[in-house]
């Protein structure tokens, strides 16, 4: 134990000593309890280093991808796809007892449906999905389900960019630089950032729901991401793809050539599948109802979303039917850490699934893996740090966002959604010299040249696909990996400690007892830890976690911080199920009263222990 915990023992240890002499009396045994719980980092729930030149930002952000998600739907809608046969469909249609009226024509054959609201409770969802697809004249039937958000250049941030490193981006760029190719970011939408800027072609907003939008008009012709929890997510992967290279601001983006076609399909609670369907068919070049032609028709889509729910027949012939003219979808594993088997659109055939990698070369913690994961690539892991330059950052994936003050940054996000555009991109590139060549081509090589996992570094036997993808051999043509390891950078796990504050009065941080306080540091590379903090004094303490993103063992303001909501009573008893989530950087947790009050109580025992 630290320092303080040798002097409580030596203390305990020299009043039992004085026991032992004639006619002492034994000093009282004072019961010790043990607290624990889970402790969620903050990749599971991005300090701040700014740079003048370049704005990196570096704090640790919300993440809501990162968060699992159960099944959703939209309440009483239904995408239905008729037979090829019919040429008039009905206004309304009766299933299960519940009265469905015509809402509008979507994507791929599909036309929405929507229960009136004195129906809507008549029936369960899987009664009027079996009533709906028992009919003559339906080919297929999906609930509407509500998906969420998963040569070396001058630019002075590549260096932070241990992600094309190690798909040896550095070595393709040798082969080509990209040309013009159009990329879809089917996602949050698109943000105003000087590294995008130049990158971007016409988009539109599919979020139809107004309240979900945020812009409150609807579908529309204009794109923009207005935050609203969406932490720029779609303009990080758009970055990740296509950021502005060799201009000498900010970062790299894999495809020096390719440009960005921003299609909004998720808003501030996610996104409808209807809307994500028409999305992806607006994206590809078809007609869909309400928007004009895309004049950018894109042959590479990139859908860093998902959700749990399964590829449904007529979903999976929209796949099918994007594969036959010729339009790769590279798609995110998932988050979850489970087998990719339960996340749509992973789950397709006809897409390229993706799980992430961290800078240690290792499956993520949250990754999804299994037989529906194709490649790998990275896609960060923030309980690691990479030492760039002497200064250790957020081993996450840097790219381009927003900050609270809508300025422009780049910051470190993780998750597959950032390691399915590294994969993009490198389609992208491949298009560029050779653009005829089919999906199945593209998924072939692809597949071909990537550096196999190991069981141990993917924690899952044959869970991780053909592995980490090579993008020199991939766009050299060769049949096989490349017989150089991959290259990984130099990393260190990220400090994690948890504290028990003893308070005095038992109720608030104005008056902690030191000498009764200890600290214990978690040890595992899990988003979620069990924790346990031992040889507690009976009492009333405050359950206070802190991540050390710099490795300095000083708390920092900009650093991740956690607390348990109430007390913690060790009066009668030890105490489990103590969880605690550390919490990414905002701005407003700084002035917190109670937070302010840890730190100040965190840096003092932290300096009373600390040699």
């Amino acid at each position: 134990m630290k320092n303080l915990k040798f002097a409580l023992l030596a203390a305990f240890g020299a009043s039992l000593l004085a026991s032992c002499g004639d006619g002492a009396t034994s000093a009282p045994i004072i019961e010790r309890r043990v607290m624990s719980g889970v402790l969620s980092t903050p990749g599971a729930t991005v300090a701040s280093a700014q740079a003048s030149l370049t704005r990196l930002d570096t704090r640790v952000r919300s993440q809501p991808w990162l968060q699992p998600h159960a099944k959703e739907v939209v309440p009483g809608e239904y995408l239905v796809k008729f037979k090829p046969s019919v040429s008039a469909q009905a206004a309304t249609l009766n299933a299960a007892g519940v009265t469905l009226s015509r809402a509008r024509r979507g994507a791929f054959g599909f036309t929405l449906y929507r229960a009136s609201s004195d129906s809507l409770r008549a029936a369960s969802q899987t009664n009027v999905v079996a009533a709906l697809s028992a009919r003559a004249d339906v080919e297929g039937v999906v609930p509407n389900y509500v998906l969420h958000a998963y040569a070396v250049p001058s630019d002075p941030l590549h260096a932070v960019q241990w992600d094309q490193g190690m798909t040896r981006l550095e070595a393709a760029w040798n082969v080509t630089t990209g040309r013009s190719i159009p990329v879809a970011v089917v996602d949050t939408g698109i943000v105003d950032h000087p590294d995008l800027r130049a990158k971007l072609l016409p988009g539109f907003d599919f979020v139809a729901d107004a309240d979900n939008a945020g812009d409150w008009d609807g579908i529309d012709d204009d794109p923009t991401d207005e935050g609203n929890g969406s932490d720029y997510h779609g303009s990080h992967v758009a970055g990740i793809i296509a950021a502005s290279t060799n201009n000498g601001e900010g970062i790299a983006g894999a495809s020096w050539g390719a440009k960005i076609v921003p299609v909004r399909v998720l808003g501030a609670s996610g996104g409808s599948l209807n809307d994500i369907m028409n999305g992806i068919a607006w994206a590809a070049g078809e007609d869909v109802d309400g928007a004009p032609l895309n004049p950018n028709p894109a042959k590479v889509i990139n859908l860093s979303l998902g959700g749990t729910a399964p590829c449904e027949p007529p979903l999976q012939s929209a796949f099918d039917d994007l594969a036959a003219n010729g339009v790769t979808v590279v798609v995110a594993a998932g988050n979850e850490d489970v087998d990719a088997s339960t996340s749509f659109p992973a789950n397709c055939a006809n897409v390229i699934t993706v799980g992430a990698v961290g800078p240690d070369g290792a499956r993520a913690p949250y990754s999804n893996f299994g037989s529906y994961v194709d490649v790998m690539a990275p896609g960060g892991n923030m309980d690691l740090g990479i030492n760039v330059g002497g200064k250790i950052l957020p081993g996450g994936v840097y790219s381009t966002i927003l900050d609270e003050d809508g300025e422009p940054v780049y910051a470190p996000y993780n998750g597959t959604s950032m390691a399915a555009p590294q994969v993009a991109g490198l389609v992208a590139l491949l298009k560029s010299v050779q653009p005829n060549l089919t999906p199945s081509q593209i998924f072939a090589r692809l597949k071909a040249t990537s550096h196999s996992l190991s069981s141990a570094a993917c924690g899952v036997t044959n869970g991780c696909g053909a592995g980490i993808v090579d993008a020199a051999a991939f766009l050299g043509g060769a049949a096989q990996p490349s017989p150089t390891p991959i290259p990984t950078p130099p990393t260190s796990a990220l400090k994690t400690l948890v504290f028990a504050l003893y308070l005095r009065d038992g109720r608030t941080l104005n008056d902690v007892d030191y000498n009764k306080s200890t600290w214990e540091e978690v040890s595992g590379d899990k988003l979620r830890s069990l924790y346990k903090v031992r040889d507690l004094q009976p009492g009333v303490y405050a359950a206070v976690a802190w991540q050390d993103l710099d490795g300095d063992l000083t708390i920092d303001d900009a650093e991740p911080i956690g607390m348990y909501p109430t007390t913690v009573n060790l009066t009668g008893g030890d105490r489990s199920n103590v969880d605690i989530d550390l919490e990414p950087f905002e701005a407003a947790a700084v002035s917190d009263l109670n937070v302010s009050l840890a730190k100040s109580a965190m840096r003092a025992l932290l300096t009373r222990a600390t040699p």
